[in-house]
């Protein structure tokens, strides 16, 4: 979506940028997260968690496999700092925990979509089969701020994607979807409304059936192809 010729160079061409050193610092703090999401998981009676628990997990598990020395260490302590202050923040709503990282697959046009749900919360704690919840999507930056900033439209996107799966492949209703932006503990809510999520079904369809087609125009602007790693090969870029 964010750019078809940069898609088919890396998943059909194959094509592999340098690995940066912070490779996989994203997922390491998803699956600390959902250690500490699991401990709580469809049980109200369970101790909720604390900043100094917190720690020591994210102390013990996390890893990178690029870093290591200063580098690894720095990435560490920030994981591990932004992991307490999280706890530290959102520990009174550990009782609405409904499921952490949900995997999914299902159906869209000619696609097999599958994902996982960073979390979902009960709409209300003490209903242990409720079917009425919220779905939650964690980002590790902070909160891009413009509404119409590419990656906020992407979390947009994903998390409205997330209600879709759901409600059609775990029958629940989803009446909310937030974003979580780890970096600086704001939140930001998604209209998960029937025609926002059509929308979202339809672009889907949309660009499964271009990439059926081979169809991988490129779609230039300054601000985008910057930092692309296939600037270089593309005759496209902006100022070359």
């Amino acid at each position: 979506m964010s750019c078809p010729f940069d898609y088919y160079l890396r998943k059909v061409l194959g094509f592999s940028p340098t690995i940066k050193s912070e490779f996989g610092y994203g997922l390491q703090v998803h699956k600390i997260l959902k250690m500490i999401h699991e401990e709580y998981e469809g049980d109200i009676t369970t101790l909720l968690p604390t900043p100094a628990e917190a720690e020591v997990i994210a102390q013990r598990s996390f890893r990178l496999r690029y870093a290591r020395g200063t580098v690894f260490e720095n990435l560490r302590n920030f994981a591990v700092g932004t992991i307490v202050a999280y706890v530290r923040t959102k520990r009174e709503s550990f009782p609405y925990i409904y499921r952490a990282e949900v995997p999914f697959e299902m159906t869209i046009g000619n696609a097999m979509v599958s994902g996982s749900i960073d979390l979902i919360e009960k709409i209300d704690p003490a209903t242990r089969e409720s079917l009425e919840v919220e779905v939650i999507d964690f980002k590790t930056e902070r909160d891009p701020g413009d509404d119409f900033n590419p990656r906020f439209r992407d979390a947009l996107f994903q998390v409205r994607l997330y209600s879709i799966a759901s409600r059609d492949v775990l029958g629940l209703h989803s009446r909310g979807a937030r974003i979580y932006y780890l970096q600086d503990g704001s939140e930001r809510r998604a209209d998960v409304s029937v025609h926002n999520l059509g929308i979202v079904e339809r672009s889907i369809e949309q660009n499964v059936n271009r990439i059926l087609e081979r169809n991988f125009a490129r779609t230039p602007t300054p601000d985008k192809c910057r930092n692309c790693d296939s600037r270089l090969l593309c005759p496209q870029t902006p100022g070359r």
